[in-house]
């Protein structure tokens, strides 16, 4: 198996890892979280965000500011919002 393909393998199950862990929490806690991330991402993003390192590494910072320093779950996440039209 190649690098790439193993960083991914790692990556997915840290993401899994995280969000099964949140099941353990109450449904306010993760509500909270979930709310506190939209909030902190929509208080940054700008207009024409995606493509725009500047403005990319603030959404960076807006979900690490509310995930802690996990840098593949903050990517993963990133991954995540970057293809949500909401966002």
């Amino acid at each position: 198996m190649s690098v790439v393909g193993q960083r991914e393998i790692i990556t997915q199950q840290r993401v899994i890892s995280f969000f099964t862990s949140a099941l353990a929490y109450p449904a306010a806690a993760r509500e909270a979280l979930a709310v506190a991330l939209d909030s902190a991402i929509r208080s940054v993003k700008k207009a024409n965000w995606r493509g725009n390192t500047f403005k990319e590494r603030e959404v960076r910072g807006a979900i690490k500011s509310q995930l802690g320093d996990d840098e593949i779950l903050i990517e993963a996440i990133f991954d995540i919002v970057k293809n949500q039209r909401d966002y």
